[in-house]
């Protein structure tokens, strides 16, 4: 009787003990879960936070650029460095230039209107970041953000401008150039996936770089020469190696697009612009053959001429010519 009363005892020590072991873990996943909450919408609130910042600086770079009548380079270099030394982190300051990027527009002429845009880029920025946060580290994301809120205010105001762009970009690549560039751009994002690509996909994605540079070319030597060509991918280069060089982000694309705004002629300033927003880019092991590679890209993209007058253009041909180099 004695051995049976002590096993049953053992028995209810070990399920308490089991009660407490799967409440005890209860308690910690649900406090776990909490902290995820928590941390869920920290984030949420940081990310709609600079979303504003960026619906904000939209207007105030327009409104600089008014104001003293300074070109959209020089006038949004200034802003930005500004917004660099005003921001409590990178991470507002960096909201803030995409914001700035859209406020380069040519497009758009009254407070309201100006407002709206604001709005739209703010929203893309939220949404891009939201969602996958695509492409991180690569430079000219923030310009893509501000073309892609540009059209969506284009789209929302049913702004006749919105046909007028597309026809644009078809009319001066054509039907042809666009289709072979997409294809190209596709099997160069195919053929670069994995991180030791076999020689048959090296020598695909070769001959895709070279398809698009091609097919560039055919169309940009029509509009400029091969020396204004040289001199754009050169000074491109090198405001992208300017940018890249420096371990801060915001600040020295301001220093550059301010300083290259003094350079003669508005082209150059626009390169050396342009160049800076791919030498945000921050990718472990990207060199400067690649960094050369994208300002090539950047360069034929910039002389197709086409989304003129768009806000954040100069950094969606950084980010494609980014996309290139890879």
């Amino acid at each position: 009787d004695v051995d049976v009363v002590e096993s049953t005892l053992n028995e209810t020590t070990i399920i308490e003990t089991s009660n407490n072991t799967a409440t005890d873990a209860l308690i910690s996943e649900e406090r776990g879960t909490k902290e995820d909450r928590r941390t869920l919408t920290k984030e949420q609130v940081q990310l709609t936070v600079r979303s504003c910042v960026t619906a904000l600086s939209v207007v105030t770079t327009w409104a600089l650029i008014q104001a003293t009548g300074w070109s959209t380079v020089r006038g949004a270099g200034v802003h930005a460095v500004v917004a660099s030394l005003l921001s409590p982190s990178p991470a507002y300051a960096t909201a803030s230039l995409a914001g700035t990027f859209a406020g380069m527009t040519g497009l758009v002429a009254t407070w309201h209107q100006m407002s709206l845009l604001g709005l739209a880029t703010g929203a893309a920025l939220y949404a891009w970041e939201r969602g996958a946060k695509v492409h991180p580290g690569k430079g000219g994301r923030l310009g893509t953000m501000a073309v892609l809120g540009h059209l969506g205010y284009l789209t929302v105001t049913r702004d006749v401008r919105l046909g007028g762009l597309i026809m644009n970009i078809l009319e001066t690549l054509q039907a042809p150039t666009v289709i072979g560039l997409l294809a190209s751009a596709v099997v160069l994002t195919l053929t670069g996936r994995g991180d030791n690509p076999t020689r048959t996909k090296q020598y695909t994605g070769l001959a895709s770089k070279t398809a698009i540079v091609s097919l560039l070319l055919s169309k940009t030597l029509q509009v400029a020469s091969p020396l204004a060509h040289l001199q754009s991918i050169v000074a491109t280069f090198l405001g992208a190696w300017a940018v890249k060089s420096s371990k801060f982000l915001v600040f020295p694309v301001g220093v550059v697009c301010s300083l290259g705004s003094l350079l003669p002629g508005p082209s150059l300033a626009i390169d050396v612009a342009m160049g800076s927003f791919a030498g945000l880019t921050r990718l472990e092991g990207y060199s400067k053959r690649q960094l050369l590679q994208a300002s090539i890209a950047a360069t034929l993209f910039l002389y197709t001429q086409t989304l003129l007058g768009v806000g954040g253009r100069l950094g969606l041909f950084a980010f494609l010519g980014v996309l290139f180099s890879l």
